[in-house]
């Protein structure tokens, strides 16, 4: 699992700091060693935010900040 936790540090500094949300990707286990299928969640506090999958992601030709990118895209496009 990839997991994001998006916090707000006050000046930079750890002291205050608080979670604005959290964005997990995990892999669902349907795709194949090549093409791998990620379910995604984001999270406010308790709240579903949004939650979707990516598929048929090339997961040898691209990293984790791609995956990510894609994540975000179909948030938005939701």
């Amino acid at each position: 699992m990839i997991l994001i936790n998006l916090e707000m540090l006050p000046h930079g500094f750890q002291r205050g700091k608080r979670n604005l949300g959290t964005i997990r990707i995990w892999n669902n286990g349907t795709g194949t060693l090549l093409s791998g299928n990620y379910s995604y969640k984001v999270t406010k506090g308790n709240k579903v935010k949004a939650e979707g999958c990516i598929t048929g992601f090339p997961r040898k030709r691209k990293d984790v900040f791609d995956l990510l990118n894609l994540v975000l895209k179909d948030i938005y496009e939701q």
